[in-house]
């Protein structure tokens, strides 16, 4: 429900750069972390070859953001701070660029 608010929010303020992106919601992460993910990922990017009409897909992954976010103390502010992050690098932006709270 968080990451679908956010997404209606970034859609909202950046329309068309949105357009070309899929979004998903998964339990958990369906593969082992990358070398280069710290950890269990929260999300990833996966992007799609050209000349594909859609960019890229962003998975978000329901358990491990739940527990992260329980540590946190503000669920809303860190699945925003998430999804902030995940649009920003399909964007090929910086979070702080985006984010629509700032």
């Amino acid at each position: 429900m968080f990451v679908s608010a956010e997404l209606d929010r970034f859609r909202a303020t950046w329309g068309e750069d949105m357009a070309r992106f899929d979004f998903a919601v998964l339990d958990v992460p369906e593969y082992d972390p990358a070398p280069w993910e710290a950890g269990v990922p929260l999300a990833r990017f996966l992007p799609f070859e050209r000349p594909a009409k859609i960019l890229g897909r962003i998975v978000f992954y329901r358990m491990p953001i739940l527990q992260a976010a329980r540590r946190s103390g503000d669920v809303a502010l860190f699945v925003h701070a998430v999804v902030t992050e995940q649009v920003a690098g399909a964007l090929g932006r910086t979070p702080e660029d985006i984010d629509y709270l700032r």
